[in-house]
C-alpha cells in the first residue's frame, strides 16, 4: 500500500463526498452540514492504525472522515460516509481503479488517537486481490518504487549520510543531490531534456488514444502532430487539444514532478491558463480545462480526476479508462526509474518510452 495508493484513496473519498454534498440544496443538510458551509473539497481522510491490513490477496481499509475545523469541529457520521460510499461505490471504483466492496459496520479500535468518536464513525473497505495487482512491476522496479518510497534509494545525499560517500554534491550542478533532486529538480537534468522525456512519454500516450475519438481534431505539442499553437497562439500553448465537431473543446496541460509539488503545479497551471480559458469561451459552447498533475511515480492529483471525466466523456468504457490510467502510471514509474538509473550519467536523449 504505497503513497500513491494512498494519495488516490484519500482523493476518491473527498471527490464523492463533495460531489453528492453539493448536488442540490438539501443535500448539506444530508450531510451533517448548512448550506453556507459547503467546504467539502477541504475534507479531512485518515485511516486507523494498522489499516491497511491483509486478508489473503485482499486488503482491509479502516478510515474516518473529519470536517473542516471552520466549518464543523467534528468527525462526519458513519452513517452518512458509508451510505454516499455505498450510492456511488461505482465511481468509486471507476477512480481508483481497484475491485471494492464496503464492508461496514465496523469494531471501533480501542479510544485513543483517533478519538472514540472517530473510530465509531469508521467505514470499512474491502479492496480485492491488491496484493496480486501491486506486484505486476518487474521486480528491479518494484523494488525502486519501495525504496523510493521510504527515501532509501542511494543518492549522494543518502550515500554521505550512510557513510559511503564523502559528498552529497550533484556531480552535474555541485547541489546536494537528494531524492527529488535527481526525479524531479536538478537544472543540468532539466535542461538536458530528462524531464521533457518523462513528460512527453506520457503525454504520447495520452495523444494516442486520443486520435480514435470520432468527429474530433487533435492538437498535440510533439512531433507529428498539429500543434496546439494553430488554435492558441505561441504565447499560452497548452500541452493538448481536442475539439468536438467545432462546438467543444477539452485544453489538457500536464506537469509530472514530485509528489509534494502536486498541489503547487496543478494550481500554477490553472492560474496560467485561466486566460485561454476565457478567449476560448468566445469560440465554442464548451470549453474544459483538464488541469493533468501527476507525480514522477504517477500519483494523480485531485485535479486530474478530471481527466478520466474527459475520458467518460469520450465514451471510453469502463475498462479502457482503467487501463488508460494503469498504463500512464506505468509510463511515470518506468521513465522515473530510467532517470535515476542514468543519474550521474550522460544523457543520450533517447527515444519517448513505449506503451
Amino acid at each position: 500500500y504505497t503513497v500513491d495508493v494512498d494519495v488516490l484513496f484519500k482523493d476518491s473519498v473527498v471527490k464523492l463526498l463533495n460531489d453528492l454534498c453539493n448536488e442540490n440544496s438539501l443535500r448539506p443538510q444530508d450531510c451533517g452540514v448548512e448550506q453556507n458551509q459547503l467546504l467539502f473539497s477541504e475534507l479531512n481522510v485518515k485511516r486507523l492504525r494498522n489499516y491497511p491490513s491483509n486478508q489473503g490477496d485482499d486488503a482491509i481499509i479502516q478510515f474516518y472522515v473529519d470536517y473542516p475545523s471552520i466549518v464543523r469541529n467534528a468527525t462526519v457520521d458513519q452513517a452518512i460516509v458509508a451510505s454516499i460510499m455505498s450510492a456511488k461505490l461505482q465511481k468509486f471504483r471507476d477512480l481508483t481503479g481497484f475491485s471494492i466492496t464496503i464492508d461496514t459496520p465496523v469494531t471501533p479500535p480501542s479510544p485513543g488517537t483517533p478519538t472514540a468518536t472517530q473510530s465509531a464513525n469508521a467505514v470499512q473497505l474491502l479492496i480485492l486481490s491488491f496484493s496480486t495487482r501491486q506486484s505486476k512491476l518487474p521486480k528491479n522496479i518494484f523494488n525502486f518504487t519501495i525504496r523510493y518510497i521510504n527515501n532509501t534509494l542511494p543518492t549522494s545525499k543518502n550515500l554521505q549520510k550512510w557513510g559511503i560517500s564523502p559528498t552529497s554534491e550533484c556531480s552535474f550542478c555541485l547541489n546536494p543531490e537528494s531524492l527529488v533532486h535527481v526525479v524531479a529538480g536538478c537544472k543540468t537534468y532539466l535542461n538536458e531534456g530528462r524531464f521533457t522525456w518523462r513528460h512527453d512519454s506520457v503525454l504520447n500516450f495520452i495523444a494516442s488514444i486520443l486520435k480514435s475519438v470520432n468527429y474530433s481534431n487533435l492538437y498535440a505539442d510533439l512531433p507529428g502532430y498539429i500543434s496546439p499553437s494553430v488554435l492558441t497562439g505561441d504565447e499560452l500553448r497548452p500541452d493538448l487539444l481536442i475539439t468536438l465537431e467545432n462546438k467543444y473543446i477539452y485544453i489538457l496541460e500536464l506537469t509530472v514532478g514530485f509528489e509534494s509539488n502536486l498541489l503547487t503545479n496543478a494550481t500554477r497551471k490553472r492560474q496560467k491558463y485561466q486566460d485561454l480559458i476565457n478567449e476560448q469561451l468566445k469560440n465554442y459552447e464548451k470549453v474544459k480545462f483538464v488541469n493533468l498533475s501527476i507525480s514522477s511515480l504517477g500519483v494523480f492529483s485531485h485535479s486530474s480526476l478530471d481527466f478520466t471525466e474527459m475520458l467518460k466523456d469520450l465514451k471510453f468504457d469502463e475498462q479502457c479508462r482503467k487501463y488508460y490510467v494503469r498504463k500512464i502510471i506505468n509510463i511515470c514509474i518506468r521513465s522515473s526509474y530510467y532517470i535515476f538509473c542514468k543519474r550521474n550519467k550522460e544523457w543520450n536523449n533517447p527515444q519517448l518510452m513505449s506503451y
